[in-house]
């Protein structure tokens, strides 16, 4: 990006997203990389791997309400494949 009021504004964007996506917990967690998106996109995504394996194993172990944490972890990872993109390209444009 040319001007840096359109990085910042995609920064802003995708911090936003990542708020939406992974909840305030971890969207807190991992506020010290909002000025690096790709970094704090990988840091949530790990984050989300943990819950999803705390899900599948509560899963396997038939605790009610397991499938649908399952389900959840599994969105929040689908969203932040899709967010890293588009991270990753804010990040390769800025470069140029």
């Amino acid at each position: 990006m040319a001007d840096s009021s359109g990085k910042d504004a995609a920064n802003r964007a995708v911090n936003q997203l990542i708020s939406v996506i992974v909840g305030s917990n971890h969207a807190s967690s991992t506020d010290s990389l909002k000025s690096n998106p790709p970094a704090r996109v990988k840091q949530c995504n790990e984050l989300a791997i943990t819950e999803y394996s705390e899900a599948a194993s509560l899963l396997s172990d038939c605790v009610p309400d397991a499938k649908r944490m399952v389900s959840q972890a599994q969105r929040k990872l689908d969203s932040l494949s899709s967010l890293a993109v588009l991270a990753s390209f804010i990040k390769e444009v800025d470069a140029d």
